[in-house]
């Protein structure tokens, strides 16, 4: 009797331990998207101080790099995303010049349909744009590719053939601030100007 009893317990053990491990192989199984490996650009002018409490300009200032080569995590993290955009993805182009980051998300056609529309909604955009073109010195162009439905598993390169595409270059940049984008993060008291005054701009 007691053999019975021993042999019972253990196969009750031994299942609890099965069940306890397919509990955490499904909580290990691949999500949708690879959270870790998305985007997030975009600026979020409503917070001027990061969790750790340095001032968003100069957190977004300690990382200006000389190359676009060097995918910028730490950039990424401090920068918000757009409302109503959703990661999808990075991009960068440093084979040909210009050198180039495509950034691409997810949202409705009709959210699409309103940055074609309403100028208003592409400040965020526009003022995504203007810091990275600052802070990474050999970029070229950034740009926006907006899409109904993910695209990230199926990008082997870059495409925004399914994309409406907002492109912002170097050009584009010196005529949005009456000056040369490149020499405004020089400093990091002339990226706080800058930055203030794309804050202003979102107001």
């Amino acid at each position: 009797m007691k053999k019975h009893i021993a042999v019972l317990l253990a196969f009750v053990c031994l299942a609890g331990l099965f069940s306890s491990c397919t509990l955490t192989l499904r909580k290990e199984e691949p999500q949708t998207q690879p959270e870790g490996n998305l985007t997030s650009y975009g600026i979020d002018m409503d917070v001027n101080v990061t969790p750790s409490g340095t001032p968003k300009n100069e957190a977004l200032y300690a990382q200006k790099h000389p190359y676009i080569g060097r995918e910028p995590q730490e950039l990424r993290r401090l920068l918000g995303e757009p409302a109503g955009l959703k990661d999808d993805g990075i991009a960068i182009q440093s084979v040909d010049e210009p050198y180039g980051i495509t950034l691409y998300y997810v949202c409705g056609a009709e959210d699409i349909e309103r940055f074609q529309e309403l100028p208003e909604r592409l400040i965020s955009l526009q003022n995504n744009a203007l810091v990275i073109l600052a802070l990474i010195e050999n970029c070229g162009y950034v740009q926006f590719a907006l899409q109904t439905e993910s695209t990230y598993w199926q990008r082997a390169k870059i495409s925004t053939a399914k994309a409406t595409v907002f492109r912002y270059d170097i050009a584009w940049a010196d005529k949005a601030i009456g000056g040369d984008i490149k020499k405004v993060a020089e400093t990091q008291a002339g990226f706080t100007e800058f930055y203030d005054k794309l804050a202003q701009r979102g107001d």
